[in-house]
């Protein structure tokens, strides 16, 4: 057992959907499970890119989590979707 947090934000900036279109979020979680001493805190950072409506998409983001007393790791994640 245990509890967590999540929440997500973004908002997409309005422009033409014929051409590019940015949308910026924010996320936060924690995590906190009975059976394991360390609390989860994770904090990201990023900004999807719509192309063509929403046929194509690249998300870059960046997150930083820190779990326990251990020092907060950083990530980079870019990833790719494509509508065929």
């Amino acid at each position: 057992t245990g509890a967590m947090l999540y929440g997500h934000v973004g908002y997409i900036i309005p422009g033409n959907k014929s051409k590019t279109r940015l949308q910026p979020y924010l996320a936060y979680s924690n995590r906190s499970i009975d059976a394991i001493d360390d609390n989860e805190n994770q904090f990201k950072l990023g900004t999807n890119f719509f192309f063509t409506g929403h046929h194509s998409k690249i998300s870059i983001d960046y997150s930083n989590t820190k779990i326990g007393d251990a020092d907060a790791n950083g990530l980079v994640t870019i990833q790719a979707m494509i509508f065929l």
